[in-house]
């Protein structure tokens, strides 16, 4: 029962704990969405602040840099009248997230920039993300699994063996043999105990003899 009832726990907990994953991933999933639209937001509202000053050149040259960032498959700027004054990497395309921030001064609009985040990218990160939690949940596994181990082969077996001594010794097998009665934890306790009741036994069943 004790043995079965360990198993019982150990099954429960995995199912938890991959509850508990395909929750930390589903929330891991929405926080990175969030995320990324906040900084998608702050980084159009950043690059389109000062180019209300700037020519044409410079704004290109403001735009090439972000080439080099992986998360960003594209961006231009736009006139109001829709004219494209500088652009960079690939806008369209359902696998994107698009991005827009005026560019103004306090009194006109002057234009708009927009910018493109890889939906690949972000699967990508995300993935990363699935994969950490999914080591993180596995060594935790392992660790309860090991601990399950360590309590099946030395406490739950050698109890159950205890127990089958002294149901023997019980139905007057005196000759039954304790097992780890050697041991210096507790184990070995409860063995010396059942031992000690062993020998009292005998003793009783010498003197029952004696007296006969």
């Amino acid at each position: 029962i004790r043995i079965r009832f360990a198993v019982l726990m150990a099954l429960l907990q995995a199912c938890v704990f991959l509850i508990s994953g395909i929750g930390v991933v589903r929330y891991n999933a929405a926080q990175r969405l969030e995320i990324t639209e906040q900084q998608g937001d702050t980084l159009a509202h950043d690059l389109a602040l000062p180019m209300w000053n700037m020519d044409d050149r410079q704004v290109v040259g403001m735009l090439k840099p972000l080439e080099r960032n992986p998360a960003l498959a594209g961006a231009r700027v736009l006139t109001e009248e829709g004219k494209v004054i500088a652009e960079t990497g690939e806008m369209a395309g359902d696998d994107k997230m698009l991005f827009s921030a005026q560019v103004a001064t306090e009194k006109e609009k002057l234009g708009t920039l927009e910018l493109a985040i890889s939906r690949h990218w972000m699967n990508e990160t995300l993935l990363q993300d699935i994969w950490a939690t999914g080591a993180v949940l596995a060594a935790m596994l392992v660790t309860i699994l090991g601990g399950f181990v360590v309590l099946l082969g030395f406490i739950f077996r050698p109890l159950g063996r205890i127990e089958k001594a002294v149901t023997a010794l019980s139905s007057g097998a005196l000759d039954t043999e304790i097992p780890y009665a050697e041991r210096p934890d507790e184990i070995g306790a409860i063995a010396v105990a059942v031992h000690v009741f062993k020998e009292n036994m005998i003793h009783t069943e010498r003197l029952r003899d004696d007296q006969e």
